[in-house]
C-alpha cells in the first residue's frame, strides 16, 4: 500500500520547489498543492512525476541517477 499525503505544510511545497516528493524506501508520497494545476495542464508530465516518486518509495535513490535522468527514463518507457 502506498499513501499519498498532503505535503502543503512541508518546506519543499511552501517554497514552491516541488510538486511531489518521497523518501527512498518509505511508502508515502507527499503531494504539494501546485500538483493539481500541473495534473490539469500537463497530465503526461504529472503521470511521469508520480511514477518517478513511486520509484523512490521502492528504493531508487537519486544522484546518481539525477532527477532529470529518472524522469527521462520514465518518459522513454511510458510513451
Amino acid at each position: 500500500m502506498l499513501a499519498f499525503l498532503d505535503g502543503a505544510s512541508h518546506p519543499l511545497c511552501r517554497r514552491g520547489r516541488a510538486y511531489l516528493f518521497a523518501g527512498v524506501g518509505i511508502a508515502r508520497v507527499f503531494v504539494c498543492p501546485e500538483f493539481a494545476a500541473k495534473q490539469i495542464g500537463d497530465p503526461l508530465t504529472a503521470e511521469s512525476m508520480v511514477i518517478h516518486e513511486v520509484l523512490h518509495t521502492l528504493g531508487l535513490g537519486e544522484n546518481p541517477p539525477s532527477s532529470q535522468e529518472i524522469t527521462r527514463r520514465v518518459n522513454a518507457r511510458c510513451q
